[in-house]
């Protein structure tokens, strides 16, 4: 069952923060804060630093794609 609490729309793209890669041995180690940071991200307008963070997740772990 898919944890909706750890998810963010971007662009019409559902990614869900991997929980296999996040240790949660630290608070910045963990889902929320990883949700927040990209959060904040959409709050202030910051979309170039979104969807480099995004990229970067897809590609070094982190965030999956949620297929439809």
């Amino acid at each position: 069952m898919e944890d909706k609490k750890y998810t963010i729309t971007y662009r019409k793209q559902k990614y869900e923060l991997d929980p296999e890669y996040w240790e949660e041995t630290c608070i910045n180690d963990s889902k929320a804060f990883q949700l927040r940071q990209l959060t904040y991200c959409v709050e202030v307008g910051d979309f170039i630093t979104l969807e480099n963070r995004i990229n970067n997740m897809l590609k070094w772990g982190g965030i999956k794609k949620v297929e439809k």
